[in-house]
């Protein structure tokens, strides 16, 4: 129940992220910083994370983000925590990071959706408007 519960509000955050985008971009205040920063943060915490293991029937992927609770129990300050005081920290900053990110990707998708459907309609059946 606890699972699903925060499942639901992952989603909520990511559709709140993801208006708040779209927003940005249409009253253009988006900042084009902060979306490179969550980005590569991204993809900098999942590509190395990435694994696989193939079989005769195909291959398995996997994500596991070990490494990233490695580098934080050597900064001083995570390192007196216990390992799963770490390993709840590192799920939180993986969370956050995939909750702005998924936010990003469905801000652009609104946004690209809402200037296609705002189109002038002699452009939309190919009519031509007379001078």
């Amino acid at each position: 129940m606890i699972f699903l519960l925060s499942l639901m509000a992952c989603v909520f955050l990511v559709i709140a992220r993801g208006l708040q985008i779209q927003r940005d971009l249409v009253t253009r205040q988006y900042s084009w910083r902060s979306a490179a920063l969550v980005s590569v943060a991204w993809l900098v915490t999942f590509v190395p994370s990435l694994q696989s293991a193939c079989t005769g029937w195909g291959c398995r992927w996997s994500v596991s983000v070990v490494w990233l609770a490695n580098q934080l129990r050597e900064v001083p300050t995570f390192g007196r925590l216990s390992q799963d005081q770490v390993t709840t920290i590192t799920m939180l900053l993986v969370g956050l990071l995939t909750i702005l990110f998924l936010g990003q990707l469905l801000g652009w998708l609104l946004y690209g959706t809402q200037r296609l459907l705002r189109r002038p309609a002699s452009v939309q059946h190919g009519s031509r408007i007379r001078d």
